[in-house]
């Protein structure tokens, strides 16, 4: 499935490494085991699934079937943000559930992704039908030198929304970098 992120790689969009590509990225549903794949189309072609190619590993091919794993233990949502010219930064919650927010870094778009990196891990949690999800950047929300990320949080049980009204939403936190 694609979508998971999506970057404007475009001078539009204020990339610092602008190449005109928008970049899809998608999920491999593995087995306790979310692993990231890569599509990219010129912005113009963006709504022609024809026009769409998929990162093989080595280079860009027209055949879905050949699209290949750049990184795992992804969540199903998640964000990746050009911080400057060679540096891009893919954030996620590992594990999709763990409540650890992560980060990998990467020269380009398709990697090669570093090993992740733990920035945040959610508080022990006090109800166990909580759980923390899909943590993501908002680059258009940022300060410059820094990423707003966010992340989600919600009860598996249905009546305890109304026992902690603080659990279905948001929560956020800031990270620099120089």
């Amino acid at each position: 499935a694609f979508g998971g992120a999506i970057l404007n790689n475009t001078v539009e969009a204020g990339s610092p490494a602008a190449d005109g590509f928008i970049y899809i990225y998608g999920i491999q549903e593995d087995w306790l085991n979310k692993k990231a794949i890569v599509a990219r189309v010129h912005r113009a072609e963006f709504e022609d699934f024809l026009a769409w190619r998929f990162w093989d590993g080595a280079n860009w091919s027209e055949d879905l079937n050949n699209v290949a794993v750049v990184t795992e233990r992804i969540s199903t949502e998640m964000s990746v943000t050009p911080i400057r010219r060679n540096l891009f930064i893919m954030v996620f919650m590992l594990d999709t559930i763990s409540g650890k927010v992560a980060l990998r870094r990467a020269p380009t778009p398709v990697g090669p992704w570093s090993d992740f990196e733990v920035v945040y891990e959610a508080p022990p949690r006090t109800n166990p039908t909580v759980m923390y999800y899909h943590a993501k950047a908002h680059p258009h929300l940022s300060e410059p030198g820094s990423l707003l990320v966010s992340f989600n949080v919600n009860a598996t049980n249905f009546w305890d929304h109304f026992s902690w009204a603080d659990i279905y939403r948001p929560r956020f936190l800031r990270l620099r970098f120089e």
